[in-house]
């Protein structure tokens, strides 16, 4: 009789996630973290994932800021689009920043401290270990549309 066995494969993200909650649109919230932040965010391609409640395909808007020098990545996906959001957790998350291989140099508390200090923003937080199980695949998938980026 053979035994059967099951492979699991983890996928460990190498993004750090700050939860955003605002009123703003995605373009308002990329010109005032560009002020606040002296980013330079740019809209990018639409991403399509599958990540969500019912697993259907939806568009998510990105935003992006990148510093090859300096290996800056810093994307804003908007959570909530045609009524539907993306990720549960944290509840009521309008926004999520995603900076990609953040460095040892890099400050989470001193972002976090500036974006709170945008008067349009409600509030900020780390969302590292609270987006819920769907992340991995939300983490994985967006890894995959970077990828393609890259190569166009």
């Amino acid at each position: 009789m053979s035994k059967k066995r099951r492979l699991d494969v983890a996928y460990d993200a190498d993004f750090r996630a700050i939860a955003i909650f605002t009123a703003q649109k995605g373009y308002r919230l990329c010109w005032l973290l560009n002020h606040h932040l002296e980013t330079a965010f740019t809209r990018f391609p639409d991403f399509v994932s599958a990540t969500g409640k019912d697993h259907e395909e939806k568009s998510i808007a990105v935003y992006g800021h990148e510093e090859p020098l300096l290996y800056n990545h810093f994307y804003l996906l908007s959570n909530k689009t045609q009524g539907h959001t993306y990720l549960d957790a944290p509840p009521n998350m309008d926004f999520l920043l995603l900076i990609k291989s953040p460095g040892d140099r890099f400050d989470m508390q001193d972002i976090l401290k500036k974006i709170r200090a945008i008067p349009q923003v409600n509030t900020a937080i780390e969302a590292d270990t609270m987006l819920g199980k769907n992340a991995g695949s939300l983490f994985y998938d967006f890894e995959m549309y970077l990828s393609q980026k890259a190569d166009t």
